[in-house]
């Protein structure tokens, strides 16, 4: 039986193949024309022609590579970082919509069994999804990459309070707890007889940059240099 050579791990593997995740220092880098370029993009016929040009050129200018890519997922790079938890399966890639569906059924505080319950898609195939590839390390990332994204959008402009400084703001949300979690605590308050949480989030011009669970007997002052340490975006820290 031939055996073969591995040189490169899986992990590295996919780290060499897959499409880079610019930050906004790389994005200017890449995603520039020099006058040739730009020369070469005016002889496509709509926008799109031209965007996909100015990303294949940028991708290519950094990995010598060409990537398969749709727009919507060009804008932002945010589903990509879901990875799979075993580094001998990181070139395996979720299923696009059971990942989706997970975001959203954690995101709206449904959950995977009930999502399952409304919708044509398998509980099996959400619980596999959500264990494989939804973790804090692949949220957090997910959440820089949206975080950055939007930021460069022109309306985000519209809501700063100082046309040269960034305003911040922290509040904290409370959630009933169904199950016994390391957080949750009693709040007559907000919960009755039963536990809850509190989702504690840091806002920059009305985005969430970083949000930690403490528990709803806490005071949240204490938490505020810690979500300003964690804050991994470029926006903020």
């Amino acid at each position: 039986m031939a055996e073969h050579l591995a040189i490169l791990s899986p992990e590295e593997v996919h780290l060499l193949y897959q499409r880079p995740a610019f930050d906004w220092q790389q994005r200017a880098r890449y995603f520039s024309f020099t006058p040739a370029e730009a020369q070469r993009a005016e002889q496509f016929a709509t926008p799109v022609s031209k965007l996909y040009f100015l990303l294949q050129l940028g991708y290519f200018k950094a990995k010598q590579q060409f990537f398969a890519f749709d727009l919507a997922e060009a804008r932002t790079d945010f589903l990509r970082v879901f990875t799979h938890v075993l580094e001998r399966r990181a070139r395996q890639r979720p299923e696009k919509r059971d990942l989706v569906a997970c975001v959203v059924a954690f995101g709206t505080n449904h959950g995977l069994g009930d999502l399952a319950k409304r919708s044509d898609l398998g509980y099996a195939d959400l619980a596999g999804t959500s264990h494989n590839f939804i973790r804090q390390e692949t949220l957090l990332e997910a959440n820089k990459h949206i975080i950055e994204a939007t930021a460069e959008l022109p309306m985000f402009a519209h809501y700063h309070l100082e046309p040269d400084r960034l305003h911040s703001s922290s509040d904290g949300q409370k959630y009933g707890t169904q199950f016994e979690t390391i957080n949750a605590r009693y709040s007559p308050k907000y919960f009755g007889l039963s536990k809850g949480v509190t989702a504690y989030t840091l806002v920059l011009d009305h985005i969430p940059l970083q949000t930690k669970v403490i528990g709803a007997n806490e005071h949240e002052s204490h938490y505020v240099l810690d979500l300003l340490y964690t804050n991994r975006s470029a926006f903020g820290g």
